[in-house]
């Protein structure tokens, strides 16, 4: 075990000093040196994959709090994105009812103004049909005022022209009675 290689090492060094050292004796300790040398180089690596191991260990310890941190902000950012989402379609929802509204608001006005000008038309339509009538009621009065007219005249003609006869013939029985008185 390694503390009777300590306890050897120990013991070696006491005899080296004590005791001269023969050949077979320096074998053997250049063999516990060795060995122990080796060991010394195992405990040295021992230690440094120890250290390793903790650096390991606290290397893997950071990179789950790392992808335990990635797993929180990718779960934060899945929320903002659908938050956003949300308000996107709630966005969008707006500008269309707006749109919708803004329409029909011009529809309105739209078929507001057809109707003023439907109804101003018929308006004039009925002013003119009016003006139609009356015109057309001067021209039937003043149609019988001049068949009135015309008849009046043609009676005064018919008359005229009966006392032209019969002033004609007055005359040509006076001429005739003056005649026969003369003859």
């Amino acid at each position: 075990s390694s503390e009777q290689i300590e306890s050897r090492m120990n013991f070696a060094d006491v005899d080296r000093a004590a005791i001269p050292i023969n050949r077979q004796t320096q074998t053997e300790a250049d063999a516990i040196n060795h060995e122990n040398d080796h060991r010394s180089k195992l405990i040295e690596e021992k230690k440094e994959i120890q250290l390793k191991e903790a650096d390991l260990a606290s290397k893997e310890k950071l990179v789950m709090e790392s992808l335990s941190t990635l797993e929180l902000k990718q779960l934060e950012w899945e929320q903002w994105r659908r938050q956003e989402e949300i308000n996107w379609h709630e966005k969008l929802r707006e500008n269309e009812a707006a749109t919708r509204k803004s329409i029909e608001e011009n529809m309105c006005k739209v078929e507001k103004e057809r109707l003023a000008s439907l109804e101003k038309s018929h308006m004039e339509y009925e002013k003119l049909e009016a003006r139609l009538q009356k015109s057309l009621l001067e021209v039937e009065t003043k149609e019988r005022h001049l068949k009135d007219v015309e008849a009046n005249h043609q009676n005064e003609r018919k008359r005229k022209l009966a006392e032209l006869e019969l002033r004609e013939k007055l005359m040509k029985e006076e001429m005739k009675h003056i005649i026969e008185i003369e003859a």
